[in-house]
């Protein structure tokens, strides 16, 4: 869904004007950082929509069958998972990669095989996702108030 732009150079100036001062502000360390919505959050949950209703369309008019909805699904947003949710077809092999490779890279900071993740956006959406559903679990099993409970409550994950 395309956003209306502006077409008047007045304001395509003071725009541009105010970026300039937010950029030397952050540079001088004199203002605060852009808070970044996770790889565009809020464009991802347009496009869950359209992309479910879609899928919900191709197993109506029978296209597809109900399995194969469910590996084409965009999950929705639950257990405070921090990234999108993307289909599991997408992702079927990321995790496993990802474990491939922190097996490789055992002697390695962790730092070095987090950017070696990160470098495909799956793979970093998968990992993002396994951790946050396992500690989401481990929060709703583990009796609340007791030190474990805490415990896994402040591991943020970051």
């Amino acid at each position: 869904m395309p956003e209306e732009q502006s077409l008047s150079p007045e304001l395509t100036m003071v725009k541009k004007l105010r970026d300039a001062m937010h950029r030397l502000k952050l540079r001088y360390g004199l203002g605060q950082a852009y808070k970044k919505t996770e790889s565009s959050q809020i464009e991802a949950t347009r496009f869950a929509l359209i992309w479910n209703e879609i899928m919900t369309t191709f197993r109506e008019e029978d296209l597809i069958s109900d399995r194969e909805l469910e590996l084409l699904e965009l999950p929705p947003n639950c257990w405070h998972i921090r990234v999108i949710r993307w289909p599991c077809f997408l992702l079927a092999n990321e995790l496993l990669l990802a474990l491939s490779q922190a097996k490789e890279l055992a002697e390695e900071p962790d730092q070095l095989l987090w950017l070696r993740i990160c470098k495909s956006e799956y793979r970093r959406c998968a990992v993002i996702e396994a951790y946050d559903s396992i500690r989401y679990l481990l929060l709703v099993v583990v009796k609340f108030g007791t030190e474990e409970n805490s415990i896994i409550a402040n591991c943020s994950g970051r």
